[in-house]
């Protein structure tokens, strides 16, 4: 793990990279700005599982997604926004 602190999610589990994790909430600050569809992209991961691919160092998580339209996007996410998965 790159972050220099542990991380945790939002039930207090620790993360890693490479976890695969569920996103639970996108936070406003994450969409300001953005365009509309970008927008749209990002709203529809909430509740889909995605793997971590790396942390910044604040510990936000870095997730990657592909759009409907084929689009690959890349978010910087605060872990308090996600659930580790199980199983």
């Amino acid at each position: 793990m790159k972050a220099k602190n542990s991380v945790f999610d939002a039930d207090g589990n620790l993360l890693l990279e490479g976890d695969a994790v569920t996103l639970i909430e996108v936070p406003s600050e994450l969409l300001s700005g953005l365009l509309k569809e970008d927008q749209v992209d990002i709203q529809s991961q909430v509740g889909l599982t995605m793997q971590i691919q790396e942390f910044d160092d604040y510990g936000n998580a870095e997730l990657e997604f592909e759009s409907k339209d084929g689009m690959v996007h890349f978010i910087w996410v605060n872990p308090l926004c996600l659930r580790k998965a199980t199983g």
